[in-house]
């Protein structure tokens, strides 16, 4: 990570604003971290192969 993206990071945590995330691919790895984004309360936007691993992210199983 650069220190473009660590100062805009911390500038979002701090004023407590969302990011849109694009995210490709949705595999062992890509998974959890979309995920993890998503409960952190960011806009993602997915392309993967498999709709159902979308879907998945759309109504997760644990709250905000």
């Amino acid at each position: 990570m650069n220190q473009t993206t660590r100062a805009l990071r911390a500038a979002a945590h701090q004023e407590g604003k969302t990011m849109h995330i694009g995210f490709i691919g949705l595999g062992q790895m890509g998974a959890g971290m979309a995920a993890n984004l998503v409960k952190a309360g960011h806009d993602v936007t997915v392309y993967n192969r498999t709709r159902a691993k979308a879907e998945a992210l759309v109504a997760p199983p644990y709250p905000k």
